[in-house]
């Protein structure tokens, strides 16, 4: 029997899934989605981490992690309260304009400090309430799961900024020492146009587990 790509694999995979009415995982070389739902999980998983002169790393010991971003945005790496870093992408105007940031947090005694599915279903079923007093409607959803040991919460959908309609994905890191929390916000017409290039600075996402374990 001839040997599959793994985007074939992947094809199949969700292909096989869905006769059941629900994919349970989906997955690349990079990464897996278990309980996908919406366009961003089925976008990450045809993406690579972002390589070449078009993009510039943002690491440190003072943070925790290291990520690509590209070459052109606009990075503010001075602390702000839980803020480590703000990235401001290249192209959009106006108060609604493509911004990244990411935030630390020390847990609580009470606080979980593992991601699973579980805890991802109902981090993105409790969301809209939590952050957006109910008027967030969720679009895409998942655990993600890299090299096999670090997950990630994934929630993302649409909220009202004055007229304007926005777009926010988050992405939730829960360790023993820290937790962190990556969230891209754009107005929901750009979104589309940023969509591949924000799964490229997501998958380049890395903790350093000996700050984020």
């Amino acid at each position: 029997m001839r040997k599959l790509g793994w985007a074939a694999a992947v094809a199949l995979f969700v292909a096989a899934s869905a006769v059941s009415g629900q994919v349970e995982e989906i997955y690349s070389r990079h990464l897996r989605i278990f309980h996908p739902r919406g366009d961003f999980a089925q976008l990450l998983i045809r993406q690579n981490p972002p390589v070449g002169s078009g993009w510039k790393k943002i690491e440190g010991p003072e943070l925790g992690f290291r990520l690509s971003v590209p070459a052109n945005a606009t990075v503010d790496t001075k602390p702000a309260e839980s803020r480590l870093v703000e990235v401001l992408l290249p192209g959009a105007t106006g108060k609604s304009r493509p911004v990244l940031r990411i935030d630390r947090f020390t847990p609580g005694e009470d606080d979980p400090t593992e991601v699973d599915a579980n805890y991802a279903d109902r981090f993105a079923a409790e969301y809209p309430k939590a952050a957006f007093g109910g008027k967030f409607t969720v679009a895409d959803s998942g655990m993600i799961t890299r090299d096999r040991r670090v997950s990630f919460a994934m929630v993302g959908g649409t909220y009202a900024t004055g007229a304007t309609e926005s777009y926010r994905v988050q992405w939730a890191y829960l360790g023993k020492d820290q937790q962190y929390f990556a969230t891209f916000d754009c107005a929901s017409r750009e979104w589309p146009g940023l969509s591949d290039q924000v799964a490229q600075i997501l998958l380049s996402w890395e903790l350093d587990r000996r700050k984020g374990k």
